[in-house]
């Protein structure tokens, strides 16, 4: 049997009861957080007394290196310095941004502040360990370390992220039991498999790395417990203040009601007459009619100002629309009620049908009032599908639905039986301030009831001050009034008005105190015992100052967001009937990076759009490919793929049969001049591709304005897709729409080797609603010479032109030119050709080559990119779902034939002796998954092979660097907002064999090179000036750890480019690069670029300290008859050194290429 619920605050649990319970903030998880602090914390001061002071536990650590010294082998090694580095800070670092970005996907706050915690202050901590107790690392290790040994900064820093992830997976799946236990021990078995690889590799010893452990867990339970503490420390605090507020609250409320009580008793015994609780109230009897009845009213020539009057719609035909402006003319306030029944279709289809009717009928109609009637059975369910906003009243009978409608529709009660108007007042008083829906059976009546609204408005009070006294016309028994009687204060006019009910036929009434003037208004004419109605004037004590307080200035009510969506769902549905069809004008500019290109690729053309009943496309006229006029194939089809996200099925603010968004009013901003309800929308339940985002909504006609909103759960190539939409008002007829102006979107697509973001804005200037002969102008345009596109539920398809049409005999001007969908162009094959003239290769470069790009290999869904150019080669493949997943597999190889130099450069001189000629070959295969709509991890395996070989005017002293595979893993967070990019990366990788290089003692060889990490970040934004001048900018961070000469960062041609700095020319180990392109449309077959690269790094060659560089260079792109396209780029290097070792240097590369 449950508990009552109480209002005071629950007496506290005995202390053992609060320590021994998983509630409260004093709880079973603060002991086990505390027994297990205190116990780490011995633990790890009887491993530092052993280790410092008596030295006994010396013997344990030499038997450890023993035991690793006797398993030592070339394959264990590799696998134990790779298990190693997942425990360094760099890793950890990007393990735990991943961690966070979960936590935050989850919005588990609390576990998020407990894992920062651990994080930073468990680093913050090792650091100030190791500095107190600076004990050396061991001798002779196999690789090379840094820093003090004790205690192990990779078993602390394992043990914290480890345990803080087991901890977050044990009390995030609780439902899955087996789950939780074998992520727990994979989580502790990473942990200790961290700390065994340091004590093998031989630079920590067997106490170092169980006290780091200890370490470790005595911070992890520190922050965790704390944290948790603290949170339900503040929860319990504010749950008792709550509680002792709402205990005072009914206290206080208990009193209150006894002293009214006692007031009310008081002053009915002074007065000898009872007074009726609620008021009877003219103004709130409504009145359902049917069409016959409504045209009664209307012929009755009475007044109907102020009047409530539902038309009940017959099936699912509304009432004529001429009665409802009739009555609304007259001053009535005309609506219509819909029924709903027994929901034999299901509640879902029972909703959808209701909302799509109101809002039909509030689009014809936007001041109509909308009423629902339903069993109290439905109502909860149907308010839970959001029907609130879409209704103004809900009917039903009696007092049924008090307290089922939506918070703020009004309930109106159903009166029973014959209509008569002390039946009528008598029900107002029973529904206290509700209206009461009779039927328009007698218009005598309803105009009879009308007149009384002055007499008898709402907002009625209780005057005990005034009595009634009343003398009958036959003597009366002792102690019996002739009358009962109750008066009210008029909220307006502040007379006093009294209700008069006669027990017995009067002669005369009295009013105690006395008044100046009292008119009598009979309820039923020829009745002497019905009741009447005392209008009282100038009574003694009505002034103004007591009672100013009853006058209530109340303001416009604030719209709920499901008024506001229904109101307008309405106001598109208007617009819809408005513009039947549409015709608007403008441009669009599609812009995107390839790697390799040095500027961004542009896709410009004049852009058409048709939308009317059924149709919905798109004519591009003058499509340019980065400035250049672009032929298309016959057929009207280009060999330009269409590149889209899933189509959603279930856009926000509009009628579906299920509710799947959530909504919430975020208040009220200005836009566009006007002002306007901001409304968020997020999708109920993950999982399926719908959108988040918010819209600008206009506060008086309820258009939109303005929309913002990205794409959930994409499953594609598509893996993240923002869009900004602009609304502009154009005038139909004497009423305004607000259609399309603008439309932005920020995309990212991951393709077959490359992810590049993709930024495409629509521009409409003009529109015209209602165009005459839109059906012509459509058919000329699928005879013209452009690109047409048709809008499917899958998404975009061209049109192509046959030529071919019916045997009908056409009139003159028609055409007989068809289109028929053709698809979304899905492969494209190009042929290039071309030079590349760079200091560091021996003679000029030509290359040329096939490049095939299918984004449906075998109609599998995979897409795969191969180019052959003779001098070098590469492939790359994607999957973008795997088994339906979100899950994507990509991979991508390269390898070139032609060799290069690297030059050698000490102190800024070029060391000719130490040249090496290098040919590299690489290939990787990973996994990426989008985090949301913003943000993606990525993991990959890469495997590099570079071929050394010494170069022939070298020394031949000189030993090259052995070519052998690296092998690698990378790390990358990726996020996307509106044109910014940004990425977080790391990557770990390790040579198979590094024996010594270069000449005789060599010092800048090092074992300990074998292995060595990598990581940065980049932070990108694309800039659409016009169509004819874009932009781009690229700012990129990079650093990494155990770097040599041969795995240095360096620039190149491809990847990592530096204006005018030829491939391998500068090596550095940390930096800052800032790259600069824009371009502009100049003439009609030119286009010109502009490139302006900066570089802040240090390259050991020329100094220690970091350098600046600086990089310029220009482009032109032409096109040549037959779709060839010529494209010609320079750079200059300010700092570059060219083959003569001097400062300056020139990269030259010509390309021709033809897209078919």
């Amino acid at each position: 049997m449950p508990h009552a619920v109480s209002a005071t605050p629950a007496p506290r649990p005995s202390f053992y009861r609060r320590w021994l319970s998983p509630e409260g903030y004093l709880g079973l998880h603060l002991v086990i957080g505390l027994f297990l602090a205190v116990a780490t914390a011995v633990a790890f001061e009887y491993i530092e007394d052993k280790v410092f002071s008596t030295g006994d536990i010396r013997l344990a650590d030499a038997r450890a290196q023993l035991l690793a010294r006797r398993i030592v082998s070339p394959r264990l090694t590799v696998i134990m310095q790779t298990i190693s580095m997942f425990g360094t800070l760099p890793a950890l670092v990007s393990l735990s941004l991943a961690v966070i970005a979960w936590l935050l996907k989850v919005k588990s706050h609390r576990r998020l502040y407990a894992f920062v915690a651990t994080m930073a202050g468990g680093a913050v901590l090792n650091a100030l360990l190791k500095l107190y107790y600076h004990r050396a690392r061991p001798d002779s290790p196999l690789v090379l370390a840094h820093g003090y040994s004790f205690p192990s900064g990779h078993s602390m820093g394992a043990m914290c992220f480890f345990g803080s992830l087991a901890y977050v997976i044990f009390f995030t799946i609780e439902r899955r039991p087996v789950l939780r236990i074998v992520a727990v021990l994979a989580c502790g078995l990473a942990a200790i498999v961290i700390g065994a690889s340091r004590i093998y590799l031989g630079v920590h010893y067997f106490t170092d790395v169980v006290a780091g452990y200890a370490a470790g867990l005595f911070w992890l339970a520190v922050c965790f417990t704390g944290v948790e503490a603290w949170v339900r420390w503040s929860d319990y605090r504010a749950a008792r203040r709550k509680a002792a507020v709402k205990a005072a609250a009914t206290k206080a409320g208990v009193l209150l009601l006894a002293v009214l009580i006692g007031a009310r008793a008081e002053a009915a015994g002074q007065g000898g007459e009872g007074q009726r609780a609620v008021p009877p109230c003219a103004e709130c009897v409504a009145w359902e009619a049917t069409e016959e009845q409504a045209e009664a009213l209307l012929a009755s020539g009475g007044g109907l100002a102020g009047l409530d009057v539902l038309l009940r719609a017959a099936g699912v035909s509304p009432p004529p629309g001429d009665v409802l402006r009739r009555l609304q003319q007259k001053g009535a306030r005309a609506g219509v009620l819909l029924v709903s029944s027994d929901a034999a279709a299901g509640i879902d289809a029972e909703a959808y049908l209701l909302k799509t009717r109101a809002t039909d009928l509030r689009s014809q109609q936007p001041d109509v009032l909308i009423g629902l009637e339903a069993p109290p059975s439905l109502l909860p369910a149907l308010e839970s599908r959001g029907l609130g906003g879409y209704f103004d009243v809900v009917v039903a009978e009696g007092g049924a639905a008090r307290g089922l409608a939506s918070p703020g529709v009004p309930v109106w009660h159903r009166y029973a039986g014959p209509p008569t108007i002390t039946g009528l007042l008598a029900a107002t008083s029973v529904a206290a301030g509700d209206r009461v829906l009779a039927p328009a059976t007698d218009a005598g009546l309803v105009l009879a009831v009308a007149g009384l609204r002055d007499l008898l408005p709402s907002g009625l009070s209780p005057l005990p001050d005034v009595r009634i006294a009343c003398e009958a016309e036959t003597a009366t028994p002792e102690r019996v009034s002739a009358c009962t009687s109750a008066v009210f204060l008029h909220p307006r006019t502040l007379e006093a008005i009294a209700v008069v009910t006669p027990q017995a036929p009067i002669r005369s009434v009295a009013v105690v105190p006395s008044s100046r003037r009292a008119d009598r208004t009979t309820l039923e004419p020829g009745d002497p015992l019905a009741p009447f109605i005392l209008r009282i004037a100038g009574w003694s004590g009505a002034d103004a100052e007591r009672f100013a307080s009853e006058v209530d200035v109340t303001g416009e009510r604030s719209l709920r967001v499901e008024e506001v969506i229904a109101r307008h769902q309405a106001a598109a549905a208007r617009q819809r009937q408005r513009v039947r069809s549409l015709i608007a004008s403008g441009t669009t500019v599609l812009t995107f990076q390839i790697p390799g290109l040095a500027a961004p690729m542009t896709i410009s053309s004049e852009t058409l759009v048709y939308q009317a009943a059924g149709v919905s496309e798109v004519e591009q006229r003058n499509i340019r490919l980065n400035g250049l006029a672009y032929e298309i194939a016959r057929g009207g089809v280009p060999r330009l793929p269409i590149v889209e996200p899933e189509r959603v099925s279930e856009p926000p603010l509009t009628i579906s049969l299920t509710e799947v968004y959530r909504y919430r009013l975020e208040g009220r901003e200005r836009r566009q001049g006007r002002d306007a309800y901001v409304v968020s929308f997020a999708p109920k339940a993950e999982g399926r591709s719908l959108f988040r985002g918010r819209a600008w909504i206009d506060a008086s006609g309820f258009d939109m304005l303005r929309v913002e909103a990205s794409q959930t759960a994409l499953r594609g190539a598509i893996v993240s897709s923002q869009q900004e939409d602009e609304f502009v008002p154009v005038p139909v007829g004497v009423a305004t729409a607000w259609l399309l102006g603008r439309s932005e979107t920020h995309q990212v697509y991951a393709g077959a080797g490359h992810r590049t973001p993709i930024h495409r804005v629509l521009v409409l200037t003009a529109h015209e609603p209602n165009p005459p002969g839109f059906a012509a102008r459509l058919e000329a345009a699928h005879a013209s010479a452009s690109v047409m596109l048709q809008e499917t539920p899958e998404g975009f398809r061209y049109l192509k032109r046959t030529g071919k049409g019916d045997d009908s005999p056409k009139r003159p001007g028609e055409v007989s030119t068809v289109r028929v969908a053709a698809g979304k162009a899905q492969r494209v094959r190009t042929i290039a050709a071309g030079v590349l003239v760079d200091p560091n290769i021996d003679h000029p470069l030509p290359f040329a080559g096939l490049s095939y790009l299918d984004f449906d290999f075998l109609r599998t869904g995979a897409q795969v990119n191969a180019f052959f150019g003779g001098a070098f080669a590469q492939l790359a493949f994607a999957v973008p779902s795997l088994g339906g997943t979100r899950l994507q597999l990509h991979g991508a190889g390269f390898a070139t034939v032609a060799e290069y130099n690297d030059r050698s450069f000490k102190n800024g001189v070029e060391i000719y002796d130490e040249d090496v000629r290098q040919r590299p070959a690489r290939f990787a295969l990973g996994l990426l998954h989008p985090l949301g709509p913003r943000w993606r991890a990525r993991v990959d395996y890469e495997l590099a092979y570079t071929r050394y070989r010494r170069a022939g005017f070298a020394d031949p002293a000189f030993s090259p660097p052995a070519s052998t595979p690296v092998h690698g893993v990378r790390l990358a967070l990726e996020a996307q907002e509106g044109p910014w990019s940004a990425a977080f990366w790391w990557g770990a990788a390790r040579r198979q064999r590094w024996p010594a290089w270069g000449m005789p003692g060599n010092a800048e060889f090092r074992p300990g090179a074998i292995g060595f990490q990598r990581y940065g970040a980049e932070l990108a934004r694309s800039f659409v000036v016009s169509p004819r001048v874009v932009g781009r900018a690229e700012l990129a961070w990079m650093a990494g750890r155990d770097l040599d000469r041969f795995s240095r960062f360096s620039f190149d041609g491809f990847d990592n480019r530096l204006r005018g700095y030829p491939g391998a020319g500068l090596r550095y180990d940390r930096g800052a690069v800032l790259r600069t392109a824009a371009s502009w449309n100049a003439w009609r077959r030119l286009r010109l670029d502009g490139f302006l690269d900066g570089a802040f790094v240090r390259d050991p060659g020329f100094g220690s300290s970091e350098k600046g560089y600086a990089g310029a260079g220009a482009g032109l792109e032409t096109a040549l008859p037959k779709g060839l396209l010529v494209a010609v780029e320079w750079g200059y290097g300010f700092q570059a050194r060219d083959r003569d070792g001097n400062k300056g240097a020139h990269v030259f590369r010509a390309t021709a290429y033809k897209i078919f």
